[in-house]
């Protein structure tokens, strides 16, 4: 999973990578109500690469992001 940041100043067009993880698997959800209640945190929740996980389980995370 990658986190890429791009500015207005830029016109959203030049994108720099700001995190990089490896292990997980599926599309990520963010949770956009906080994020929107200002508080200056992204969380985002993915399941864990199935290879790691136990056999017939699916482990979740939740990523909290200080912006």
């Amino acid at each position: 999973m990658q986190i890429l940041k791009a500015t207005r100043d830029g016109s959203y067009a030049d994108y720099k990578e700001v995190w990089l993880g490896h292990g997980y698997t599926g599309e990520p959800l963010v949770d956009e109500s906080r994020l929107e209640q200002g508080d200056g945190i992204l969380s985002v929740f993915a399941l864990a690469d199935a290879n790691k996980a136990r056999a017939g389980s699916k482990d979740v995370v939740v990523l909290d992001f200080i912006l």
